[in-house]
């Protein structure tokens, strides 16, 4: 719709300001007859003005924060808003900081037991995780995909008595990662709690039915369980579909 021009507005301002008298004895004010322009004008100034105190009130410390940020800051913001949803490993690990990346990419020289993990080394499970994780649309899932293995390059070893690789800690080393990258995790969307409470127990959901109940019931405490529930049975498992 067009909007008014400066001589509509000032005509529209001395129609408001004359109201139509209706003849006879009770003298009724009559609503000015206005178009469909000038009835959209009058919304438009408004909701401005609604705009504008609320801007006053409300938006002075929002203005005074951005004023303050870096403009490194404000691209990166910026960057953050315009940032295409990922939609499989790629995307993600595209986004990584440079040493993260490097040492996500390393993970293809650990190997793994193939009787629980055919797919092969520690990289590959983690893109198979991942892309499974990035299905059901919940960022907190995939981040924890992500990171959850990433310890495996510090704990590897060989079984002292049955000679297979092992990794025992990993968990605990992959959720250290997960404190350290909490900006970047933000910056995702993630929520850093959520993720590092996953990473740091999916072990110990693998077994959860052998634990003792009060140690089920102190893991079952924290919000996230069913998401660590969810995480270790449906995603977190060997092959790659």
């Amino acid at each position: 719709m067009k909007p008014l021009s400066k001589s509509e507005i000032d005509a529209l301002k001395k129609k408001l300001k004359k109201p139509v008298v209706r003849k006879g004895p009770k003298k009724q004010v009559m609503p000015p007859n206005l178009s469909d322009r000038e009835k959209h004008h009058i919304i438009y100034v408004m909701l401005k003005k609604q705009r504008d105190k609320n801007l006053k009130k409300f938006g002075g410390g929002i203005q005074k924060h951005w004023n303050k940020m870096s403009k490194k800051d404000r691209e990166k913001l910026g960057e953050i808003a315009v940032r295409p949803k990922p939609k499989k490993f790629r995307d993600i690990y595209d986004a990584l900081p440079s040493d993260l990346k490097k040492r996500v990419m390393n993970l293809k020289n650990y190997d793994q037991r193939r009787d629980a993990h055919p797919e092969g080394n520690v990289l590959k499970h983690t893109i198979a995780v991942t892309n499974r994780a990035l299905k059901t649309g919940d960022i907190d899932f995939a981040l924890s995909a992500l990171f959850h293995d990433i310890g495996k390059d510090e704990t590897a070893a060989l079984h002292p008595k049955k000679g297979h690789i092992t990794h025992y800690g990993h968990e605990h080393v992959s959720a250290k990662l997960v404190k350290k990258y909490a900006k970047w995790i933000k910056s995702m969307g993630g929520n850093v709690l959520d993720i590092y409470y996953i990473v740091k127990e999916h072990m110990r959901m693998k077994v959860f039915d052998k634990m003792k109940w009060h140690k089920q019931e102190k893991l079952k405490k924290f919000r996230a369980f069913d998401k660590l529930k969810k995480f270790s049975t449906t995603m977190d498992k060997g092959g790659r579909k």
